[in-house]
């Protein structure tokens, strides 16, 4: 196996569109604009959308096609569906996930080889799945129904893997359902000269897990991606914040995050207006151009894709001291390039049906 500039590890997830008229999102009670629900319940109703589109899913993964795509050597590590019996014990990790994959786990590996993306699956249970359903009758009339696949067993993954990696990437995602520390002390068994990343996933992941999210910081120096609506869960959850919200204050939290000796560093996702990067030694901005946003979905997984591969690209992590000004807004300018890219409204993945 050659060497992998980025390994992403994170949910194996399918998301489905779909339109779905009249009481359709009623009878299966889809009622929130954002829900999750069961395996069985997603599986029922997706036997019976008459048309739908198909794009392999999960923010690691996201990141992970972007990253290639952008010249990166990467690689994913999840735990795909299992066809036939569900229940029986998951395997190692294998490149390309062996056989016995569920037909959504097929759509999931072919669209990330596609990309460039070498894939390392287990199988268990069933593949996750996220169905985005619009009814045409209703404005928006965007329902969202989650049914996650299983979580990937550190002790699953490869040791070679984690050996050849140099970069890895985690999905927040993940920190609902266990703990990310295995995988962090694997990597770092086999050599200290790892890095990591985390995407914090979503402000009811940060709510759930600040306190984790600070620990993981502190111990591990991770480069931390994030809204502002992320960061301003964690501000709540860790500190009582400044009545106005400022964007100061905000900022002066998340340096005292940075001021560890490990070293983390958080960066701030701020849509329109552009990113932030909060370290130690300052906080660097970027800037980005005005933009009518067609479909917002990946755009952050894209936009750690770009910072990741513009900090390969200027040597970073890996040249003499820590990065500076220029590097640090220089990665931030390319996460809102590749960001950019999607909220602009590229092709979707257009997989037919498994």
């Amino acid at each position: 196996m050659a060497g992998i500039d980025l390994l992403c590890i994170g949910n194996v997830m399918v998301d489905v569109f779909a339109e779905a008229a009249g009481d359709f999102c009623k009878r299966f009670g889809f009622t929130a604009p954002v829900q999750h629900v069961s395996p069985e319940l997603a599986g029922m109703a997706l036997r019976l959308l008459p048309k739908t589109v198909y794009s392999s899913g999960g923010g690691a993964a996201n990141t992970a096609k972007t990253a290639a795509r952008l010249g990166l050597k990467t690689a994913f590590a999840g735990c795909a569906g299992r066809a036939g019996n569900i229940s029986a014990p998951a395997g190692p990790c294998v490149s390309g996930g062996g056989g016995g994959m569920d037909g959504l786990g097929r759509i999931f590996r072919r669209e990330l080889e596609e990309a460039g993306v070498e894939t390392f699956l287990c199988t268990l249970g069933k593949t996750g799945c996220c169905l985005i359903l619009k009814n045409p009758e209703e404005d928006p009339g965007i329902r969202i129904a989650a049914a996650p696949g299983s979580p990937l067993d550190p002790a699953s993954v490869p040791e070679d893997l984690f050996r050849k990696a140099r970069f890895f990437m985690l999905d927040g995602y993940m920190l609902g359902r266990q703990d990310l520390r295995p995988f962090i002390e694997k990597a770092r068994s086999l050599s200290l000269q790892k890095y990591f990343a985390l995407d914090a996933g979503s402000a009811a992941v940060v709510n759930g897990r600040a306190g984790d999210i600070a620990a993981l910081l502190r111990d591990y120096g991770l480069i931390l991606f994030m809204n502002r609506e992320e960061a301003a869960a964690l501000r709540r959850r860790l500190e009582a914040p400044e009545p106005s919200g400022s964007s100061k204050g905000l900022f002066r939290f998340l340096q005292k995050l940075c001021a560890s000796p490990s070293g983390p560093v958080i960066v701030l996702k701020l849509a329109g207006r552009g990113a932030a990067v909060c370290t130690r030694d300052g906080v660097y901005t970027a800037e980005t151009r005005a933009l009518k946003i067609e479909d917002s979905t990946g755009a952050g997984d894209a936009f750690a894709a770009g910072f990741l591969s513009a900090l390969f690209r200027y040597g970073g992590l890996w040249g003499e001291g820590r990065p500076g000004p220029e590097t640090w807004e220089s990665c931030a300018r390319a996460g809102n390039a590749a960001a950019a890219l999607i909220l602009s409204g590229p092709e979707k993945g257009n997989q037919p049906r498994p």
